[in-house]
This record gives C-alpha cells, structure tokens and sequence, in this order.
C-alpha cells in the first residue's frame, strides 16, 4: 500500500529501508543501489534510518573492495594447521552500546 491510501506512519520509513534491503539482496546491484538512494533522499529528517541507509550505501560503493581484500585474505597456520587467532580483536556490532565492566574482588 501507497502512503497516499493510508496516509502517513511512523513505521513508514523502516518498512522502506526494509523493502531497499530485500531489493539489494535479490535484484541487481543497479536496483539495490537506487533503493537505498530512495530512501536517503524520501527520509533525510530520520536519523536512524538515514544513518543505517547511509552505512549499506557505502558498503555497496565498496562492495568490491571489500570482496576482493576477502578473496586475497590469508590465513596464518600454525605448524600444527590449526589457524592463527589475533585474540586481540574487538567486534563492535552496529546499534550496541559498549558497557563498561567492573570488576571486584571480594576478600
């Protein structure tokens, strides 16, 4: 249904960005990036969803940078095979809010 048949809703520009994500997921690239650009230029008062359309947006401008440093990774084995683990890594995942930890000890 069009905006115009039941007029406006709060929940309007996630089912959009919603809707630009189905396409890039199962039409061309050419269409997916056109959806996103969509829902950048209909929402440019929504910060959440413009935040999170202009994150895949420059995902898709990298996307073949980004498969290319994936196909030329290497993995480091060790001499038994096993593979060679940076534990040194942090993952922030999108929408989480880091919190700190406190660490007691009790005597």
């Amino acid at each position: 249904m069009s905006d115009s048949t039941v007029g406006y809703s709060s929940l309007q520009p996630k089912f959009d960005l919603l809707e630009a994500m189905a396409i890039i997921k199962t039409r061309p690239e050419d269409e997916g990036k056109a959806a996103i650009a969509s829902v950048i230029t209909k929402y440019p008062g929504e910060e959440a969803i413009l935040a999170q359309a202009k994150s895949i947006q420059d995902a898709l401008e990298r996307r073949q940078q980004l498969t290319d440093y994936l196909t030329n990774l290497e993995i480091k084995r060790d001499s038994t095979g096993a593979a060679m683990v940076d534990e040194n890594i942090r993952i922030r995942y999108p929408g989480r809010r880091l919190r700190p930890t406190c660490r007691t000890r009790w005597h």
